[in-house]
């Protein structure tokens, strides 16, 4: 009601806009007031704290397993994995850790399924992958495979009743605003929020969203210092505002900052996402274009899965259902499922769907070339 009379002053499609925006402001405050991010401040959940820290009977997961075939790491086994795996399928029934030291494991698989009583661990709340230097965590979904699940096929990562984690280094924010406009040929962008403070680093990838009719492009960072624009009005003894030096000019004019419209201020800027992660999972993508498929990851069965600060890549299958790139389907209360941080970075399909489950969190994801919804929740009374 407070802003009906400023409201009544400005053009209808304007009015229209600005309408939308308070609508969903004030469904994300009712989200904050509830207490749904507060969830993300102790999310360690109860199966992480099965997984001994020094447990003599750890196996080499990389000696186990044949390059062509279906692995099973049978119940009651510890797998650490700490050096590059090429399996056809791999089915879980044990706990595989990957190894948070190792630097630049890669494990290809053509289908991973974590059955009851199995987990498969990628860091943890207290030792997030990527903690230690140059470590990385890659999983490559292949193209095919010589061995399908006779169910649900290949070219998906998927968990019936058992426990998927995948806790990537953390980022204080995952995305901002442009702070002042970004011209057409720009390689400095100003940005709302300082890039040290959100987690940001140079080698980045970065996304900046259009706002005109140009496209929506992505960059690399390549430098990040203060700026070398003299701003109108600061003071001279003032530090000016470190910026983000971009390997590509910007294509196209991008606005930022605060914009006057019929006397009225509004803040009208670009968004600047963070599409780069410490966990990388990733399709091969000679024929994504083409058949218009990539991989899939799904907990069913009332299964966990904490999926946080994880890049997910070529992924989804166009126009089949239930293919998304994460899916929580069915799962009842779920207050231990978390998709958190994550960057769902070209897909086929939906980017998050949250399908019959209740109490899971979902929060500062980013979602980059869906050709689908960003966030779908299917039944529409999910919470």
């Amino acid at each position: 009601i407070w802003f009906t009379g400023p409201l009544l002053m400005v053009s209808s499609h304007l009015r229209l806009l600005l309408m939308q925006s308070l609508a969903l402001g004030v469904f994300f405050a009712v989200l904050a007031l509830h207490g749904l991010p507060a969830q993300a401040k102790n999310l360690t959940s109860r199966s992480e704290s099965t997984v001994p820290d020094n447990h003599s009977d750890w196996k080499n997961a990389s000696n186990q397993c044949l390059e062509e075939g279906v692995c099973i790491c049978p119940p009651g086994e510890f797998w650490l994995l700490s050096a590059n795996m090429t399996v056809d399928g791999l089915k879980i029934q044990c706990v595989l850790k990957w190894d948070e030291q190792a630097i630049g494991v890669v494990l290809r698989v053509g289908w991973l399924l974590v059955e009851e009583g199995g987990m498969l661990q990628i860091g943890s709340s207290q030792s997030p992958l990527g903690k230690y230097p140059g470590t990385k965590a890659t999983i490559v979904i292949k193209q095919a495979a010589s061995n399908k699940h006779p169910t649900l096929g290949d070219r998906f990562l998927n968990g019936r009743g058992g426990t998927i984690k995948m806790l990537g280094k953390p980022l204080e924010r995952t995305w901002t605003l442009l702070s002042r406009p970004a011209l057409k040929g720009s390689h400095e962008l100003f940005l709302k929020h300082d890039p040290f403070d959100m987690g940001w680093s140079v080698g980045d990838e970065v996304g900046v969203a259009t706002t005109s009719r140009g496209n929506s492009t992505k960059h690399r960072i390549v430098d990040i210092r203060p700026s070398t624009v003299e701003v109108y009005g600061r003071k001279v003894d003032e530090v000016l505002p470190r910026v983000i030096v971009l390997d590509t000019p910007v294509m196209s004019d991008h606005m930022g900052g605060f914009t006057e419209v019929e006397g009225h201020i509004f803040e009208a800027a670009a968004e600047v996402v963070n599409l780069e992660r410490s966990i990388v999972i990733t399709g091969e993508r000679d024929d994504f274009y083409d058949d218009l498929e990539g991989f899939s990851t799904a907990m069913l069965d009332n299964g966990i899965m904490d999926v946080r600060y994880t890049r997910l890549e070529y992924c989804g299958k166009r126009d089949k259902l239930g293919q998304y790139c994460l899916h929580l389907h069915q799962l009842g209360k779920c207050p231990e499922c978390v998709f958190q941080g994550n960057a769902v970075v070209d897909s086929q399909q939906v980017g998050i769907t949250v399908h019959g489950s209740h109490q899971a969190l979902v929060d500062q994801n980013t979602i980059w070339d869906a050709r689908g919804a960003g966030i779908f929740t299917e039944d529409g009374n999910e919470m």
